[in-house]
């Protein structure tokens, strides 16, 4: 729910991700692979599925509903999908567009797919009416359909988001920092070109680079590498540790003097990492926003050095397009975390347990979810038990010490101990006891005070008429 704080929606158990279902997948054909026809089947099939998930959603979407909200206040709502969270393959599905190839590979807007590195241009984005319009013209006449759909890379295929109002997939769909950045970006592209220099210059620079890795000082959440050159990642957390000790690992490796290029690389990284500071601040302002789209085109101009030194690699591919759209996500829905698919990677460890422990390798889909709807409910029996607990403890304190720990939430120095009453005391023999503490000075003469002013203003008598 994105009403939900991030705190609650990024967790697991109740309010946070959850799964709620299966998507099925085309199996592979050898003899009908390549095909438009069965390319689209596999759309088709994705979005009608997805499209019983949404059903629902749809119906209260028209009509809204009457729901009284946390303030006691009935409000009448109207839901609908903010945000979608994917790769770039599951985004092309989404999306419905016909992916790397195509003429325009961005799910959101129209950008041609040799100006992917270009972030200073702004290109028309793509809109539902536009898209509802091509496929109708395909049902119509194929060719003048086809054509239509091909400058758009559209596939002929209805979105299932197109039944829920005011949702659009190429609005919702967001830049998520895992796979678009740490898993992308970085390590799938930038730590690749660090890793070919490096062996370019030889065995030397590849060793001292891992050594200094393995100098690099520990530090908690932080992973610590021996060596980073002869070994593949596929964890976007680690890519992200890498990304943070990089610079300082390779700077006296990978100079001016020694390669030219690989020093231009690091002065990409450079500024990479600096948009990357920008992109996930858990506070954002107009200035914060401006200085990290400012640090963008920054980075387009390091990454046209490297373009224009012979560069073998081609870096025009859509995850490098991808920081176009990431500050108009985080004005349109909040910090970066919010779209943040590390909660949803967190539930593939779990689901595969189950799997290899508790299935028989049949049927797998219905036991992995009655076992994850066995697991949700047992969490959600314990939070039950703690609250219960909470407000039971909560129940047996004293008026008084509820009202202490309302008004003072600073930390007791002594002991509270929770017991049968303690027995009667004077005055005086309080005042002694706690002789120490200023508190305590003068007790009985601050209570008579007390208890002079508050008594008669709540219309209470006071003892014996005094």
């Amino acid at each position: 729910c994105g009403n939900l704080p991030v705190e609650i929606r990024n967790v697991d158990g109740p309010g946070g991700g959850h799964l709620v279902g299966w998507l099925p997948i085309v199996p592979a054909d050898s003899d009908e692979d390549g095909k438009l026809s069965y390319t689209n089947l596999k759309k088709v099939v994705w979005h009608k599925s997805f499209t019983i998930l949404l059903e629902t959603l749809s119906l209260i979407s028209k009509t809204g509903f009457a729901h009284q909200c946390y303030d006691g206040i009935l409000r009448w709502l109207f839901p609908l999908i903010l945000i979608l969270l994917a790769d770039y393959e599951e985004q092309c599905v989404m999306a419905l567009i016909r992916g790397f190839n195509s003429a325009c590979p961005c799910p959101i807007c129209l950008v041609p797919k040799d100006k992917l590195t270009d972030h200073s241009m702004i290109y028309p984005t793509c809109v539902i009416d536009d898209a509802q319009a091509c496929v109708r013209l395909w049902n119509m006449d194929r060719t003048a359909g086809e054509a239509a759909l091909k400058k758009q890379s559209l596939r002929p295929v209805d979105n299932s988001l197109w039944i829920v109002e005011r949702s659009s997939p190429h609005d919702a769909l967001s830049q998520d920092t895992l796979h678009a950045y740490d898993s992308g970006l970085f390590g799938n592209h930038m730590f690749e070109e660090v890793k070919a220099h490096l062996k370019t210059l030889g065995r030397t620079a590849e060793k001292t680079t891992d050594d200094q890795f393995a100098a690099f000082p520990r530090w908690r959440n932080l992973n610590h590498f021996d060596h980073v050159t002869n070994i593949s990642f596929s964890d976007g957390n680690k890519f992200l540790d890498i990304s943070k000790q990089i610079l300082y690992t390779t700077q006296n490796v990978l100079t001016r003097k020694d390669d030219k290029a690989g020093y231009a690389l690091l002065k990409c990284i450079a500024s990479y990492l600096h948009a990357y500071m920008y992109i996930t601040f858990d506070v954002h302002t107009e200035s914060t926003i401006a200085a990290g789209e400012a640090e963008i085109l920054v980075f387009q101009k390091c990454l046209d050095v490297i373009l224009g030194d012979e560069a073998t690699k081609n870096w025009n591919f859509p995850k490098a397009h991808s920081m176009r759209h990431i500050f108009s996500d985080i004005r349109a829905k909040g910090a970066a975390r919010n779209f943040s698919m590390r909660p949803n990677e967190k539930h593939h460890g779990p689901i595969k347990r189950a799997y290899k422990l508790q299935t028989n390798g049949k049927d797998i889909a219905n036991q992995i979810l009655r076992l994850d709807h066995t697991t949700f409910v047992s969490v959600v029996l314990c939070n039950c038990i703690d609250h219960f607990d909470d407000e039971r403890h909560k129940a047996i304190l004293s008026e008084r010490e509820l009202e202490t720990e309302d008004l003072d939430d600073r930390s007791f120095g002594g002991h509270i101990h929770l017991g049968a009453p303690q027995s009667a005391i004077t005055f005086a023999q309080l005042e002694n006891d706690n002789v120490s503490n200023h508190a305590f000075g003068q007790f009985r003469k601050k209570l008579s005070t007390f208890l002079n002013h508050a008594l008669p203003a709540y219309n209470i008598p006071l003892p014996d008429g005094k």
